[in-house]
């Protein structure tokens, strides 16, 4: 929580006038039984005052941004606000979910049920103009777009930003100050009337005038001198009692400065006074400290200010500092005085005074240059921030490069990496530090494509280091439930809510025995939004091992079949490992179990939920035949290619695994699950990287590079096997996911030879063998046959092949098993191609201009998936395939949608704001629904990629300007940034040979994958006994 009352007493305890306002508040409030008001108004006209006033009067919850104390971010306001209402109301929670700062979801939930309660809810938020800029059509701090009844939210924001977006039925209205109106006006001068009447000092100020002024008159002159601007009055009334330094005249009344902007032209022809002292202490005291002091990431010290200008701390404090303290704060943080700027207009008005760019060049280079690799003399600062200002800096177009450069290499430095982990223990900020340095790399065009593709590559592969289940119950082991907690959000986009939920209750399972408090608040948390979901056996059985952990109640209830013989379990491992049969098919891989699968109602098609049962009995019945079977079983899922299906079989599993009669044994296995539940995706295809390296070797003449490229071709088409395993749609579908693997494999292929002398034909005949390939996996499939369809559109152009290409991937997405997966793969097919696919490909939409805008927003509503209300699935076998859930099939509100697809509520309204829909209201069939998808701009980027590389119309040059900017969108998904690396080098043609051995080195790590099994079958092991 952040401390907000002072900050109310200070701002409104002189506070007077605006009765216009709370008379249209009043008004909103009675007519209106929820909403939003909004004052609107420029620098220094009294929003702050005003919201601080509006939110004592009401004794509302309230949130003040400041871009100068760093309180911009959604994050902050979400989870102080969250805080602040729990504790307000008395909520039974002891502390915040994780997750309570990436959405408003759980700001909503809370919101309801105290709305419900103790209605009016007030809130007020002020400098929504501050705030980091939202997502499109977002809210600035991601406020909710609906509030529930009996909640009223107060904002305040400048005219140029901060402007809200609602729903429909969450009414919004606003009241704007003017510098000029009558009501004003009239503020001003009630303020000064007062401060006059009560402040002696000013009297006697005004007394001693020769001749003495009286306070009407003075009154008069400062409020049309004011231009309106209460902030105008607090500096010059602070001038006008403050102590004067021998020699210095006192305020001359009778040539006030004009207005906010003239009070600050005025100050700072006083700091540039201090050039009279010699040009040497201006050009390294006082520019510099202010310059620094304008471009400071957060509030500095004078010691700080004095290694980055190598002056005296003590005379920076004395011959600077002290005498802007008008327009600076400080405050003691942890015994040491600090320093920033104090008002955001300030440093805007500072913006066009000094070189703010040239500032943030010298704070970055003071580490990178003068400190260098000396690790032991860089402060947290300089980690923390230095990379933020050579990004900064690089928006110089004449220092872009360089600065660039050095960006991009000291994020690379595994020694900055390592001091940055160690210090500062902020896995997730030292990867926001790399995904900064790949968008300014991006933005580069003379950087080295290498330099380019490495930091890509490293935020791809920082990110696999992170997120390693392990860590999540090894904390928990020790009793660290809150770090165990931040740990498992690294897999928040990797896992679905029940799976989130199970592994939180596991948490606090075996944080237990030594932090009883810690794992009572997160068991109690999980529990609230269990309730709130629909309910799971598989979640309140292991809701039961958990209270009885706890709470010490009886442990559930449980029931196992009778033990298989030992053959039949062996068979059903056998059944997995066995090549003969479909290895990938997880859900619904042997023809025999079709006939059972019908007799399971409400079942899902997973052999778990089949074999689970007879496999645990086995293990409580004889532990020294079982355990064995269990763990390859364990193993083999956790090897699985595809996540989603890989996690749908275990949930069956661990539905099983609760059954077991011991506690202890229940208690080893349930993490071990969920270690393979969150084992690393293997289903990534990275070898076009380095099959167009080998088609640019051969391309530059490289001896040998022929014969390479010709072998590696002729053992990819001998991979996909003989005619009898080609196309004709004959044996049935799921013969394992390797078929999208050589689908992509031939595609790369295709792609590159396109780009070689007399290389079309070959790119022909791989595109044809490509598109008879059998369907294989459906959650690989439909993913590989949209990236056929782009290398047809670069290789070999024509739209009958396109269409077939993504035919295919529409009928993958309809047989995928599991109806979460789906819908959210079908809505990516369905949005490609009816947004991204036109007849002619090239030419149907300018991908220039639309790449800058994805690279830009990639949440925006154009790049969203695609759900048809009332979608059929017309594609789908059912003799393959088990039917869909009924409420995927009848989802036509937008709350419903949110359900089947698992995301945000407040994430749909976004993206539909323009359609005006309630939440609850049902759609005609055939709507088309933007769905939330975080893993889709990936898809899209690969698919502009393409577009770009296939479009005669743009030059070498402007197809990797194109390519390049789209590179950071890619690096969130590591087989479409293989993809995109691959086009951006094909696009740049012959490479000199240091290039090319870079590229061969990048390459080889980029294919570089951990083998799966001997290594997982320890880790998912460490907790059995």
């Amino acid at each position: 929580m952040l401390d907000f009352p002072e900050l109310v007493e200070a701002a409104s305890c002189a506070f007077v006038g605006r009765e216009p306002v709370f008379a249209r508040l009043d008004a909103f409030r009675a007519a209106s039984v929820c909403g939003y008001f909004e004052v609107v108004a420029d620098a220094g006209l009294g929003k702050t005052a005003l919201a601080a006033e509006i939110a004592r009067r009401n004794d509302a919850l309230c949130f003040f941004a400041n871009a100068s104390r760093g309180l911009t971010a959604a994050e902050q306001f979400l989870t102080h606000l969250c805080a602040t209402i729990i504790i307000r109301y008395g909520l039974k929670y002891d502390r915040l979910p994780s997750k309570a700062g990436e959405d408003a979801t759980y700001l909503g939930r809370l919101l309801k049920e105290v709305a419900a309660k103790s209605a009016p809810v007030w809130i007020v938020v002020d400098g929504l103009d501050e705030a980091e800029r939202p997502p499109t059509n977002a809210n600035p701090l991601l406020l909710p777009t609906h509030l529930p009844h009996g909640v009223y939210v107060v904002v305040t924001h400048r005219p140029t930003g901060g402007h809200l977006l609602t729903q429909p039925n969450t009414p919004k209205a606003s009241y704007e100050i003017l510098w000029d109106a009558p009501d004003q006006k009239m503020a001003i001068e009630t303020y000064l009337e007062q401060r006059v009447a009560r402040d002696e000092q000013i009297k006697a100020t005004l007394a001693d005038l020769r001749p003495p002024l009286g306070a009407d008159a003075f009154v008069e002159r400062l409020k049309s001198a004011s231009k309106g601007n209460f902030m105008y009055l607090s500096y010059v009334l602070a001038d006008m009692i403050s102590p004067r330094e021998a020699g210095q005249p006192s305020l001359d009344l009778d040539k006030l400065p004009q207005g906010l902007q003239g009070y600050y032209e005025q100050f700072w022809s006083k700091m540039k006074e201090a050039q009279a002292e010699g040009w040497a202490d201006w050009d390294t005291l006082y520019r510099p400290v202010i310059e620094r002091l304008a471009v400071a990431a957060e509030a500095v010290t004078a010691d700080w200010l004095g290694a980055q200008t190598g002056r005296d701390p003590q005379a920076i404090t004395e011959r600077a500092l002290s005498r802007w303290t008008r327009l600076l704060g400080s405050e003691r943080v942890g015994g040491v005085e600090t320093w920033r700027v104090v008002h955001r207009s300030f440093a805007d008005f500072l913006a066009d005074k000094v070189n703010l760019r040239s500032a943030n060049r010298a704070v970055g280079e003071h580490y990178t240059d003068r400190l260098s690799n000396k690790w032991t003399e860089w402060d947290n600062y300089g980690l923390r921030h230095a990379p933020q200002h050579l990004a900064a800096a690089a928006a110089d177009p004449l220092a872009r490069h360089v600065l660039t450069e050095k960006l991009v290499s000291l994020v690379l430095d595994a020694q900055y990496e390592r001091q940055h982990l160690k210090r500062l223990r902020d896995p997730n900020a030292f990867e926001r530090v790399l995904e900064l340095a790949l968008r300014t790399a991006a933005h580069d065009d003379g950087l080295s494509p290498i330099l380019l593709a490495e930091v890509a590559l490293r935020v791809v592969a920082f990110g696999k280091e992170q997120r390693r289940a392990q860590p999540v119950f090894d904390l928990a082991v020790q009793g660290d439930v809150d770090g165990a907690e931040r740990r498992l959000d690294l897999f928040a986009l990797e896992m679905d809510a029940a799976w989130y939920q199970a592994l939180l209750l596991t948490i606090a399972w075996l944080g237990a025995s030594k932090n009883i408090e810690g794992a009572r608040g997160l068991r109690d948390r999980t529990r609230k939004a269990i309730a709130i979901a629909p309910p799971s056996p598989v979640l309140q059985c292991l809701s039961q091992w958990v209270d009885a952990a706890i709470d010490k109640t009886p442990v559930p209830v449980t029931s196992l079949p009778p033990p298989p013989p030992l053959e039949e379990a062996r068979s059903i491992v056998a059944r997995l490992t066995d090549s003969a049969v479909d290895r990938s098919l997880l859900a619904g891989a042997d023809i025999e179990l079709f006939a059972s699968r019908e007799m399971m109602a409400g079942s899902k098609g997973y052999l778990a939920e089949l074999d689970g049962p007879d496999l645990v009995a086995l293990t409580a019945a004889d532990p020294g035949l079982g355990e064995p079977l269990l763990q390859q079983y364990v193993a083999l899922h956790a090897a699985y290619g595809y996540r989603e299906y890989r996690q749908g079989s275990l949930w069956a599993l661990l539905d099983a695994v609760l059954q077991h009669p011991r506690v202890e044994w229940v208690r080893s296995w349930v993490p071990a699950l969920g270690a393979a539940a969150l084992a690393p995706n293997r289903g990534e295809f990275r070898e076009s990287l380095g099959i167009t390296t080998l088609a640019l070797r051969r391309l530059a003449g490289e001896a040998g590079a022929v014969e390479q490229l010709d072998q590696a071709l002729s053992q990819a088409v001998d991979a996909v096997g003989t005619t009898d395993v080609i196309a004709a749609g004959a044996g049935r579908r799921g013969q394992g996911d390797t078929w999208g693997t050589h689908r992509r494999r031939l595609s790369a292929f295709a792609e590159a030879f396109s780009r070689l002398p007399g290389g079309r034909a070959t790119s022909a005949t791989l595109i044809t063998r490509a598109l008879g390939l059998r369907y294989g996996f459906a959650g690989f499939n439909a993913p590989a046959c949209t990236a056929l369809a782009e290398a047809i559109e670069i290789s070999s152009p024509d739209f009958g092949w396109i269409a077939q290409a993504l035919a295919a991937a529409r009928s993958s997405a309809h047989n995928i098993q599991d109806s979460t997966f789906c819908a959210r793969t079908t809505a990516r097919v369905n949005a490609m191609a009816s947004r991204w696919w036109g007849a002619p490909a090239v030419g149907a939409f300018d991908v220039v201009d639309l790449a800058e805008r994805l690279a830009v927003d990639p949440s925006a509503p154009d790049f969203a998936a695609q759900h048809k209300v009332g979608e059929t699935y017309a594609d789908r076998d059912p003799q393959f395939t088990i039917p869909l859930s009924d409420k995927l099939l009848n989802a036509t509100s937008l709350t419903q949608l949110a359900e089947v697809y698992q995301r945000p509520l407040e994430d749909f309204r976004r993206l539909n704001i323009d359609q005006g829909w309630d939440a609850e209201q049902p759609l005609p069939q055939g709507t088309l629904v933007n769905i939330p998808d975080p893993g889709f701009p990936p898809l899209i980027a690969a698919r502009f990629v393409a577009r770009a590389l296939a479009d005669p119309s743009l030059s070498p040059e402007e197809q990797q300007a194109t390519i390049r900017i789209l590179v950071p969108i890619a690096a969130a998904e590591a087989t479409v940034l293989d993809t995109v690396l691959s086009r951006f080098f094909l696009a740049a043609g012959a490479q000199d040979q240091d290039v090319l051995a870079a590229l061969t080195e990048l390459a080889k790590g980029s294919q570089a994958t951990s083998a799966p099994d001997l290594e997982l079958q320890v880790r998912l092991t460490a907790f059995i006994p």
